[in-house]
């Protein structure tokens, strides 16, 4: 009997040390997700904020031109988005939705064309994009506290009509010209 009790005894341990080693070996690899996804979420919202401000800088609507809201990184997180606080929760989903009803909006304007709209449409987005951009801030800080890094700034680039900067080096050797097969150059 004695035996028995210790053989149970060792196995509870041995069943317990697994499980507390299961659940911390998963508790990493949620902090690890979290951590990243809080960082690229960061890089999302800086883009999405770049876009906020040239939308609602300009002076006349130019919605031909502009590339709609990018919201790649939010769109697929999905579970992975319950790692993060109720607080972070809640204001990520605010901002994404004013950024989709922006974009909806946007989207509805590119398709009407100029049908009339009851309100200037310029003005309708603008303010739609000034309470989507009141949020970026609060986003920013609580995606930090989250473990999300922000490396800084991202680099700006300008170029002037109608001069064009040089392609850089390929990247990939199997575009670069210089080592090209004459066959793959015959179209040249």
């Amino acid at each position: 009997m004695k035996q028995f009790l210790v053989g149970s005894a060792v196995a509870l341990v041995a069943a317990f040390l697994g499980y507390a080693g299961g659940w911390l070996l998963k508790k990493r690899d949620d902090d690890r997700r979290r951590r990243s996804l809080a960082t690229a979420l960061l890089v999302e919202i800086c883009f999405l904020e770049n876009t906020f401000h040239d939308l609602y800088t300009m002076k006349t609507p130019g919605y031909a031109s502009t590339d709609p809201f990018h919201t790649m990184i939010y769109d697929a997180a999905k579970g992975d988005l319950l790692l993060f606080s109720k607080e972070t929760l809640r204001v990520l989903s605010y901002l994404y939705h004013l950024t989709s009803d922006a974009r909806d909006f946007l989207n509805e304007v590119r398709l009407r064309g100029v049908e009339p709209f009851p309100v200037d449409p310029h003005w309708v987005l603008r303010t739609k994009i000034f309470f989507a951009a009141k949020l970026v801030g609060e986003a920013k800080r609580l995606l930090e506290k989250e473990g999300g890094h922000w490396p800084g700034g991202l680099p700006t680039q300008k170029v002037e009509y109608p001069n064009l900067p040089p392609l850089p080096a390929p990247a990939f050797e199997s575009f670069d010209p210089s080592k090209r097969t004459p066959a793959r150059n015959a179209h040249a």
